[in-house]
């Protein structure tokens, strides 16, 4: 049987200690990041989307109309002509 020595040990605690110490820093930047998202970015989306929300999509739909409206069979004839090509 082999016997552990006391350089594998402090091997051990040293490989245990540097896992930490990323897995703490990389939580850390994480919530910093998040943090600083909230802050500084969640005014300006909702503002923004207020104003998007009063025009048309791509399509031309309004988005404020019930979203299982039917529309006209040409719009999917153009999408797959267009995606199939």
């Amino acid at each position: 049987m082999l016997k552990k020595n006391n350089t594998d040990k402090k091997m051990l605690k040293t490989h245990f200690f540097f896992l930490v110490l990323f897995l703490t820093t990389v939580g850390l930047l994480t919530f910093v990041l998040y943090l600083l998202s909230c802050v500084f970015f969640s005014t300006s989306i909702d503002e923004e989307l207020q104003v998007e929300r009063g025009y048309a999509f791509e399509s031309g739909f309004s988005s404020f109309s019930d979203a299982r409206d039917t529309f006209d069979i040409k719009f999917y004839l153009v999408a797959v002509l267009f995606f199939d090509l």
